[in-house]
């Protein structure tokens, strides 16, 4: 059993790991990378759909492994991962070194998604500060994106030299958040089993039995889906409205800096207009902001970005908190891991489409294909999400 001490370090221990694993500076000019090799839009897009599929795919087994195997070791594998996928992108110089890039980078997603959150949890749990978990969540990403922010400032200027000195430069804080991943010490919990198949069933029993989790699941998916879709369509929209790579660092740092304060600040916002509400608030925002960059291309339009930022922001604290609260620790990483696994399904269906739009008419079209989407299908299930909420509200549930 781990002492109070050490376990009242994993919070502290859970947010440096959290900020350097994703200190990527090259995230900014990432696209222009890609293009320099010699990738149209369309290819970019396959890579990215082959890394979104290879990623849920690993999903439920990283979950399950959590789960099993603890959440620290989970980590540890991951974060390695995400040390050798950086090396590899340092001297990728074709599609085939760059996929090989994004498959260590999908094994380091894999293992941290549902991880961290679930030791977090957990470790409050033991603490008796469970109620404080959604509070906690927000702080810790609030810290790792401000951190990542600070990575995309300099990682612009660095790139306004040479694109790949940017990629250099995020080597050392991958490899210390590896460092503090090791430092972490496993939270205790209630009905361990090392059973990998076992805690799948479990796992996927309990999704069965629970209607509401099953809507939450598929919708936070969906979201995070419809929300990732624009993501590398950013980098030639702000090129072609004119914006000088030298600010790429600097606008992409803004954009961490607005998700960090929403994740940090989503508790306020739940409790100012309630849960329910908030399901609505996460999906219109990026819509709108899809449909407003696919309708309008000025020097300053890239503003409308922010809003799938505040998306972001709140979406991962609001879903992971839905979901801590109907499960079980013995099966919560394993849950979560399926919750991101209907995400990264949806961003794999979505991101070709949204490819080859972007080459055979144009960003604005790609954009409004996104938020058409995102409103069309996203909103019938909002509202039955909602309409189960309020039928627990008062069954007592």
């Amino acid at each position: 059993m781990n002492s109070e001490r050490d376990l009242g370090r994993n919070v502290t221990l859970l947010t440096y790991q959290k900020a350097l694993v994703t200190a990527y500076f090259y995230i900014p000019i990432i696209v222009l990378v890609w293009q320099d090799i010699g990738l149209s839009m369309f290819e970019i897009m396959v890579l990215q759909a082959i890394f979104s599929i290879v990623t849920l795919m690993l999903e439920i087994p990283g979950g399950v492994l959590a789960d099993t195997i603890g959440r620290k070791a989970s980590l540890v594998i991951g974060s390695a991962a995400n040390v050798l996928g950086v090396a590899v992108y340092c001297f990728a110089d074709s599609f085939f070194d760059l996929l090989v890039a994004e498959l260590f980078i999908a094994i380091f997603i894999s293992m941290q998604s549902g991880a961290d959150s679930a030791l977090l949890y957990d470790t409050l749990k033991q603490q008796k500060r469970e109620a404080s978990y959604a509070e906690q969540l927000g702080r810790m990403i609030f810290y790792a994106t401000i951190v990542g922010a600070a990575a995309h400032v300099l990682g612009g200027v660095v790139a306004a030299v040479e694109l790949r000195y940017a990629i250099y430069a995020s080597v050392p804080f991958v490899a210390l958040g590896l460092v503090f991943a090791l430092l972490l010490v496993e939270a205790p919990r209630e009905h361990v089993t090392k059973d990998q198949w076992s805690t799948v069933q479990k796992t996927f029993t309990v999704l069965a039995g629970n209607r509401k989790l099953v809507t939450t699941v598929i919708y936070a998916g969906f979201v995070f889906g419809i929300n990732m879709a624009g993501l590398w369509l950013y980098q030639p929209y702000m090129i072609a409205t004119g914006v000088d790579i030298v600010f790429f660092g600097a606008i992409f740092a803004s954009l961490q800096v607005v998700a960090a304060y929403a994740g940090r600040f989503f508790y306020v916002c739940r409790d100012a207009v309630g849960e329910s509400a908030m399901l609505y608030i996460t999906l219109i925002l990026s819509c709108i902001g899809s449909l407003l960059l696919g309708a309008f291309q000025f020097l300053f339009s890239f503003v409308f970005i922010y809003l799938h930022q505040l998306t972001r922001g709140f979406n991962k604290v609001l879903f992971s908190d839905i979901v801590n609260r109907e499960v079980g620790s013995d099966v919560r990483a394993s849950m979560l891991s399926v919750q991101n696994m209907f995400g990264r399904l949806m961003s794999a269906l979505t991101m070709p489409i949204v490819g080859w739009v972007a080459d055979l008419y144009s960003l604005e079209s790609a954009f409004l294909l996104i938020g058409g989407i995102g409103l069309t299908c996203g909103l019938p299930l909002c509202i039955y999400l909602a309409l189960q909420f309020r039928e627990g509200k008062e069954s007592g549930a």
